[in-house]
């Protein structure tokens, strides 16, 4: 695991590192709710998004998206990770960002 100090840039994990394609790592925990799980990812977890995602775009060119309203039963995504998908429909979750 790689850390980045607060106020540093990130930048080297962005875009293409090595041929590699760009990971993401789940930095935050947070729910209104006591005692709800924090799915689909724990913390610290390395995420292999599917290369034309959102999540692979904005890692890609390092910016952020933020998906307010969720479709959990439509979009690309949800044919390329179906585990991840129905824990995030079993969790309610409904909001996106990344």
């Amino acid at each position: 695991m790689e850390s980045v100090p607060f106020g540093v840039d990130p930048s080297s994990g962005t875009g293409k590192a090595n041929s590699r394609p760009p990971v993401l790592r789940r930095a935050g925990v947070a729910s209104i709710d006591p005692g709800v799980l924090e799915l689909p990812w724990v913390r610290q977890e390395v995420i292999r998004p599917f290369p034309t995602s959102l999540f692979a775009t904005a890692l890609r060119t390092g910016g952020s998206y933020l998906e307010s309203v969720l479709d959990t039963y439509s979009g690309p995504w949800v044919d390329h990770d179906p585990v991840r998908t129905q824990k995030l429909r079993d969790s309610g979750v409904h909001s996106l960002m990344v």
